[in-house]
This record gives C-alpha cells, structure tokens and sequence, in this order.
C-alpha cells in the first residue's frame, strides 16, 4: 500500500491538472507569437472616446477606419510588437503606410507563452518502441483550455483562453466593454497526425477548418462564426483567421484576425518518463524502507 501510494503522488506531480493520468498532452503554448482580435466591434467618433470613459479601452490599440470612425483591436495576448497591419484589408483606403495604430503600448507578460490549446490522445496507443504515428482519427482537440468559474454570469463550461472577459485590460463597467468570449473548434481534420520515436515527441502533421464563435456576454443570441485553419506542420503550428461577419441586428462587418503560431510542446509524461517515474518512486520509497528497518 505504501509503495502504491508513493507512485501514484509522484506521477500527480508531474501530471498536467487538466489531463488525466492516461492522456499524452500536446501543449500548443511557446514560444509563440500573434494573436485573437476583433475590430469594427467597439467604435467610437473620436480616438479619445474609445480610450476614455465611455468606453473604457484605454489598454487595447485602436485604429481610424476608412468611414471616419476609429475603432478599438480587442485583442489578446496583448504585445506592443504585434502586427495589426492585417486589419487594413477590411478597411477600404486604409493600407501601407497610411494604416496607423495608435495606443500599442501594453505587453502581457505571458505573451509568449500563452496556451492556444491542446491536442491529447490515450498514452495506451504510444508503445514507446520506434517510430509510431498517432493518426487524427485518435486526436481530442481542445482548443478551449480555460475553465470559467460561471461566479460572474456569462457560460458555464469552457472558453478560450483568448477571451479578453474579465481581463485586467477589460476596463470601465467591465463586461459591457469588451463582451466576447470565444469557443475554437477543429473540423474536417486530415494529416498523418502525431509522429514518435521511441516514445519522444518527433513531429505534428495535422491541417483542419477552424471555426471561432464569438458571444456577447451579455446576450447570447449576439454571436458570430469565423472561419479560417490550423496547420501543424513539424513542431510547429499555426491558427489563421482573417474574416468579417455580422452580428445578428446589432453589430456589421465584424473583423476578425487570429494569427497565433509557435511550438508545441508535451506538457504531460511520455512513455519512458512514466516508466522512469515508476522505477525512481519504488526505488526511492525502498530505500527509506530500509532505513527505518536498520534504525529499528
């Protein structure tokens, strides 16, 4: 019982908290660079009145369109090095150097390392012998990695990690600002999926549809569907959104881009390291069975 007790705290330990002990977990953090945004969401006349009072964004970068008005980019991960130019092409005569974003200041410190999601599959498919491929037909998606806690209203359930409800950036009467929050999904996948070599993470070779549904907060019936891909190629991936859609009866023309790329990871033992793990427990709980044996 002691022995088995020892094993099972030792493998928690190094046990990612949203997988189970059974899963291996692709993390697609970072490095990584790009973005969720919105723009032609949160408009104001004025550059002031949309990083003032009203309506509250003094955090996010903002933009002139091309009817006049100037618009907040809701986007997230904030990072005064990104490059919002893709939002010219949805304003007409707003393009090279005439395009300017005004109010780039912030960067969030995990920036570069914000999760985009995770792909898993059932560590019993990896035999840890040679080289192996873990098909997609064996893959979970979950690109909606954070837990919403439901405490401040809005969706029970799961919401990207992009959402910018309830961030410190979301300012003014919180969220009646910046109101979205995003569920990502994965269609039509294809791919040879997963490669491993001796039980080592080699390689990604995975290519989907990529659907992106924004909601309002405050009214679930106002929601948008994006559309655009994921690439995983090596170990590297790429989600690319560069759509415009309506909201029904209230919000035209939506813009949305999302260019997140960087390198997966696994975050969650691999074969060898679960077998490592075993023989380091046993041996280390033996060992201090042994002591107390001589000192009795």
């Amino acid at each position: 019982m002691l022995l088995r007790y020892f094993f099972v705290s030792a493998m928690l330990a190094v046990t990612s908290s949203t997988a189970s002990l059974a899963d291996v977990v692709i993390d697609l953090g970072g490095p990584a660079t790009g973005y969720l945004a919105v723009s032609n969401f949160k408009n104001s006349t004025t550059q002031a009145g949309i990083e003032g009072d009203a309506n509250g964004l003094p955090d996010y970068a903002n933009y002139q369109m091309a009817n006049g008005n100037y618009t907040a980019i809701i986007a997230s991960p904030l990072d005064a090095t990104s490059d919002y130019s893709a939002f010219a092409n949805f304003s007409t005569g707003f393009s090279g150097s005439s395009f300017t974003i005004n109010n780039q200041t912030i960067t969030q410190s995990d920036a570069g390392t914000l999760s985009a999601g995770q792909i898993r599959f059932d560590a019993d498919l990896l035999t840890g012998t040679g080289t192996e491929t873990i098909g997609v037909d064996d893959l979970v998606f979950d690109f909606d990695t954070y837990a919403y806690d439901g405490s401040r209203g809005g969706p029970a359930g799961m919401i990207s990690p992009f959402s910018p409800l309830y961030t410190p950036y979301n300012d003014g009467s919180g969220v009646g600002n910046a109101s979205l929050y995003y569920n990502l999904s994965l269609f039509n996948v294809t791919g040879s999926g997963l490669t491993f070599q001796d039980g080592i993470f080699e390689s990604l070779d995975i290519n989907g549809d990529l659907s992106v549904l924004a909601t309002s907060s405050q009214n679930q019936t106002l929601n948008a569907t994006f559309t655009g891909t994921f690439t995983g190629i090596g170990k590297e991936y790429l989600f690319s959104v560069n759509d415009q859609q309506d909201f029904p009866s209230v919000f035209s023309d939506v813009n949305m881009v999302m260019n997140r790329s960087g390198t997966a990871n696994v975050v969650v033992p691999e074969p060898s390291c679960f077998a490592l793990a075993a023989i380091v427990s046993v041996g280390w709980v033996a060992r201090r069975h042994r002591r107390r044996t001589s000192v009795a």
